[in-house]
């Protein structure tokens, strides 16, 4: 089938192992770090943040902090935040150096930009669409919030219908 043929070729371009054995995860090899330590900081002290934290305090000790090489899929009911939590997370991930990928099948490009020059420049859009425009002042932190974004390693996908595996592929370009 076509989905099928799809998967095939998105696996063609791996260059790991899919399998290893489970002395190599634990113990790591010239590719990537083991698991073990990982495993027993966080039998020490079971809130530890062993991954990317995403400055969400109680989510990072839910689930140790983000693993650098796994997808994450936040599912909520519509006009909830999650678009909105999961830009605020990756702007956070992104001002520690890492460089987190938003895939979104909801906003463009444009639409997460702003929403991200709003963060970074501590504005609540709403309230300025309020008061009828922003002042000289917070045009000046405009400028410098998009100085700021300009310097991070935050990249943006706006996906429209794209399917998992055009999305699998497309993490795979970025990495």
């Amino acid at each position: 089938s076509e989905a099928a043929e799809k998967f095939i070729m998105l696996g063609a371009n791996i260059t790991k192992p899919m399998t290893m054995p489970i002395a190599e995860i634990l113990d790591g090899n010239e590719a990537e770090s083991g698991a073990f330590d990982d495993i027993y900081a966080r039998a020490i002290d079971p809130v530890s943040i062993t991954g990317i934290a995403s400055g969400w305090s109680v989510l990072d000790q839910a689930i140790g902090g983000f693993e650098p090489s796994a997808l994450y899929t936040i599912l909520a009911s519509t006009s909830v935040g999650k678009s909105f939590l999961v830009h605020w997370m990756a702007w956070n991930i992104a001002r520690t150096g890492h460089r987190p990928l938003i895939i979104s099948t909801e906003m463009n490009r444009r639409e997460i930009t702003e929403r991200l020059i709003y963060m970074q420049a501590g504005m609540d859009f709403e309230l300025i669409r309020e008061v009828g425009g922003a002042s000289a002042e917070q045009l000046t932190d405009i400028r410098h919030a998009a100085d700021e974004l300009r310097r991070i390693p935050l990249r943006i996908c706006s996906a429209g219908a794209m399917d998992v595996h055009a999305m699998a592929a497309e993490i795979r370009r970025q990495k």
